[in-house]
This record gives structure tokens, sequence and C-alpha cells, in this order.
């Protein structure tokens, strides 16, 4: 019984990344996606670099990310395009992503 649940879960979960895929490469949100991940990566680095501590970095990066992709979709409504809160929501999730595997890797290692 657990095996068919697991099947079934399988392909569940094939036809959620599919789905998840599909709303990626709709409306150029794959580009804000890389685009977030640059400005996020590089700011983390640049505090990095800088001796800060990595978690104070991590929220530093990801307000700035968030304010990046919010100031693009700003300034597209500005030039008559359209407001969309999923472009900005697209060019945060990895940095969100990130910073949850860090901080979950950090609650690990403070735990053991």
């Amino acid at each position: 019984m657990a095996l068919f649940c697991l099947i079934i879960n399988a392909f569940e979960m094939k036809d959620l990344f599919k789905k998840i895929k599909a709303w990626y490469q709709a409306s150029n949100r794959h580009i804000h996606a890389k685009l977030g991940t640059l400005i996020f990566f590089g700011m983390l680095l640049s505090g990095l670099f800088m001796k800060v501590s990595i978690c104070p970095m991590l929220v530093i990066s990801s307000v700035t990310t968030f304010l990046v992709m919010a100031a693009v979709e700003i300034a597209q409504k500005r030039d008559g395009g359209k407001f969309d809160w999923s472009d900005i929501l697209a060019g945060t999730i990895p940095a969100l992503a990130f910073d949850v595997a860090v901080l979950t890797y950090y609650l690990i290692c403070i735990i053991l």
C-alpha cells in the first residue's frame, strides 16, 4: 500500500513540476528568476567579502532583491505596461529558497 502511495505521489509531483515550469515560462518569469538570483548572490557575496555575518546578509540580500524586482515592475507600469506581482514573486522565490536552505542548515548544526 505504501509503495502505491509513493507511486501516486510521484505522478502528482511530476504534474506539479510541469505546472511550475509552465508558470515560470509564461510572461518571461524565468528571466526575472535569473536576474533575481544574480542580484541576490551579488549582494550576499559583497556583504560576505566585507565580513558581515551570513544571517543579516541573507535578510539584506532578500529585501534588496524584492525591492529591485518591485522597482522594475513599477517602471514597467509607468511606461504603459502591466504591474504583475507574479513577476516579483518569480524573482524573489530563488532568494527565499536559498534563505530557507541556509537557515535550516544552521538550525540543524545548532541542534546537533
